[in-house]
Order: structure tokens, then sequence, then C-alpha cells
């Protein structure tokens, strides 16, 4: 593609495109629009129902050890 072209034609890179097609696939397996089951793909954070402004937050585990990253 010609350099400058994806800015003129209003196009996204295709890690920008990646990403706002996972965040709306967690949209959906969170909102039950999807037919995953939402406690084998993440948990909700134990703090979420102290949140401000909404109570989705996702708790991610944090690695002991480096080879688990």
């Amino acid at each position: 593609m010609v350099r400058g072209l994806e800015r003129v034609l209003g196009l996204y890179s295709h890690a920008q495109r990646s990403l706002r097609e996972d965040l709306i696939e967690v949209y959906k397996i969170l909102n039950g629009k999807d037919t995953v089951d939402k406690a084998t793909f993440s948990k909700l954070s134990p703090t979420a129902s102290t949140l401000r402004g909404h109570s989705m937050k996702l708790f991610l585990p944090r690695a002991r050890l480096h080879v688990r990253k």
C-alpha cells in the first residue's frame, strides 16, 4: 500500500483492527451475546463491586515465574 494512503482513506492498521476485534469479542462474551461460558473465559475482579463507573473489570492473574509470562 502507498505510504500515507491509509490516513487519506481513513483505514486502520492491522494491529488496530485486531485489537478492535478482540475488544468486541470480549464485550460479547461478558454481556452474554456469545455462546462462550464466562467462567472459563475469565474472572471478574474481586474489587469490581467497589469500582466507580462499571463492575466488569477483569482479573488478570500475575505470573509467578518469568517462564509463564
